[in-house]
C-alpha cells in the first residue's frame, strides 16, 4: 500500500508526506510488516521574505527525513536440506550451512538530508 499527500502555501512553502507498507513472506507472520513513512519540507524563503536583490536571486532551504525497511532472503526461518548427488543408488542430503532465525525482524534505516538551493547575480 502506498499514499503521499503534497501541501502549498503561496508558492514559497512545500510540504511532502509519503507512507508505504509491504509485507514479505520471507519474514515471520508476527513480523512480516514494514511501514515506511518520509517527510519533506521546502521554503523559498526569498518569496516569502522578499529577499531577492542584485546579488541573492533566489534562495531555498529544504529537508527530508525517511525510514525505510528491507527484508531477507528466503529460507532463513527454518532449516532448509538440499538434495545431492545419490550414492550407491540411495538419495543424499546437505545441511544448511547457516543456522535458521525464526524470530528475524525487517531490518530499518533512517535517512536525514538538509540543503540549499542558491541563486546568484540573475537579473531577470
Amino acid at each position: 500500500m502506498y499514499g503521499s499527500a503534497s501541501f502549498n502555501f503561496k508558492d514559497w512553502l512545500n510540504v511532502d508526506i509519503t507512507g508505504r507498507n509491504d509485507w514479505s513472506s520471507t519474514l515471520p507472520k508476527s513480523a512480516n510488516s514494514v511501514f515506511y513513512p518520509s517527510i519533506g519540507a521546502a521554503f523559498v524563503f526569498t518569496d516569502a521574505l522578499n529577499m531577492r536583490g542584485s546579488v541573492l536571486s533566489y534562495g531555498k532551504l529544504r529537508a527530508s527525513w525517511t525510514r525505510v525497511g528491507n527484508d531477507t532472503d528466503p529460507y532463513q526461518l527454518a532449516a532448509v536440506y538440499g538434495s545431492g548427488t545419490p550414492w550407491a543408488g540411495s538419495p543424499s542430503f546437505t545441511a544448511p550451512d547457516r543456522l535458521p532465525n525464526a524470530s528475524l525482524k525487517p531490518e530499518e534505516t533512517t535517512g536525514k538530508e538538509v540543503g540549499a538551493d542558491l541563486g546568484f547575480f540573475r537579473t531577470s
